[in-house]
């Protein structure tokens, strides 16, 4: 196994586990932004990798901005943000 695939896994497990662990992410939507990283690596690399990251940081931040103001106005996420994994595929794979 190359040495760059076994760092892209390393990094991905851990994002992996952090999502699950911080609650950004349910169990099956962490396993299925797996599987979809590694497709993402194998067409785009670690440049594509780094831009998906940026993608999905970012859109935990806006989710999480002023959660218990959306909480009180009744306008937040049945799951307080927390992903599916029908939402990473959306997000993960372009429109046909």
């Amino acid at each position: 196994m190359h040495p760059d695939f076994c760092i892209f896994l390393l990094i991905i497990s851990l994002g992996m586990a952090a999502s699950v662990l911080f609650k950004k992410l349910t169990l099956l939507a962490a396993i299925t932004g797996g599987i979809l990283s590694c497709c993402i690596y194998a067409g785009a690399g670690f440049s594509g990798i780094t831009l998906m990251a940026v993608f999905f940081l970012l859109g935990v931040l806006v989710t999480s901005w002023k959660m218990n103001q959306k909480i009180a106005e009744g306008l937040a996420e049945s799951q307080k943000g927390k992903r599916t994994a029908a939402q990473v595929f959306a997000n993960a794979v372009p429109p046909l």
